[in-house]
């Protein structure tokens, strides 16, 4: 299992040596991530790969500061082809709220959103499996459940326009323990949110 962060607390400039980024412009002002005019900018943290294509990604956003402009984390990308799911907040000028995407070589397509939404925000992609959920303070504000992207070590980070500031990202796989059987009775633990194990059976009749 694997975890990485990143709160962007360094000299204005590049954003260092253990990210890459795959289009656009995305550098340091101020301890924060902030976006390139025009199009997307999009960067993945490639310090290390995740260990399992189930993992979350998570970052604040900050998207008021001027018009027509979205940011949000990346999940599930296997290399620099514009492949992954994302989420991102859409300034409030807008009217857009929240948005949970699919992007396959470049080209994106809507799966779920929620129209709320303004100010600083935590957003949180989780993808397990077929499916894919955006939290948004804790709160479940958008889900799929879409098969086209199953493989991708990478997670990171994307802005639209100018000004998106995104800032304490964070990516880590979804721990879900492995499953034996015992006289046909399946053994498991549910997968651990944010630090915490919902559910673990440790023993069935007496056996551990």
């Amino acid at each position: 299992m694997a975890s990485y962060s990143d709160d962007f607390n360094r000299a204005n400039g590049p954003l260092g040596a253990n990210w890459t980024v795959d289009v656009g412009t995305l550098t340091i002002s101020s301890n924060r991530v902030l976006s390139g005019s025009g199009g997307g900018n999009a960067a993945r943290y490639t310090g290390g790969a995740l260990a399992s294509a189930n993992h979350f990604s998570q970052c604040t956003c900050a998207v008021d500061r001027a018009v027509n402009d979205y940011g949000g984390p990346i999940a599930r990308q296997a290399s620099s082809t514009l492949t992954f799911y994302m989420g991102y907040y859409a300034d409030e000028s807008l009217s857009t709220g929240y948005r949970l995407i699919r992007v396959v070589s470049g080209v994106d397509t809507l799966l779920d959103s929620d129209p709320s939404g303004t100010g600083l925000i935590t957003m949180k992609l989780e993808v397990d499996g077929s499916t894919q959920e955006l939290y948004v303070g804790g709160v479940l504000e958008a889900s799929a459940s879409d098969t086209q992207i199953t493989s991708g070590l990478y997670a990171g980070i994307i802005g639209y326009n100018s000004e998106s500031a995104l800032d304490d990202w964070q990516s880590a796989d979804l721990a879900i323990a492995s499953v034996k059987e015992v006289d046909g009775l399946a053994i498991a633990s549910v997968k651990e949110v944010d630090g915490l194990a919902i559910a673990s059976v440790k023993s069935i009749m007496g056996l551990e």
